[in-house]
């Protein structure tokens, strides 16, 4: 989970995002009461950047996941070496 605060989307909560989404397929981005953003607006806006996409987004929290298929296959691939299956 990553979280916005009071300052919006600073360049430091985008890398922060971004670090998420190439570890992680699917990223919860949880807005302050104080955020100076709209959560519509701000996910759609990390989306772009980020090439990802906005799954959801229900009250002040976004979920998004990254349109990085290299991803997937990298952790599919990581789970056969050790014997794992994934859907």
């Amino acid at each position: 989970m990553v979280h916005v605060g009071q300052h919006g989307l600073t360049e430091t909560a985008r890398q922060t995002v971004d670090d998420a989404l190439r570890t992680h397929e699917l990223v919860k981005i949880q807005f302050t009461k104080n955020a100076d953003v709209t959560v519509r607006d701000a996910a759609s806006e990390l989306a772009t950047a980020l090439d990802a996409d906005v799954v959801q987004v229900i009250g002040k929290t976004a979920h998004a996941v990254s349109r990085e298929p290299e991803l997937k296959r990298k952790r599919r691939h990581s789970a056969l070496a050790v014997g794992l299956t994934m859907s």
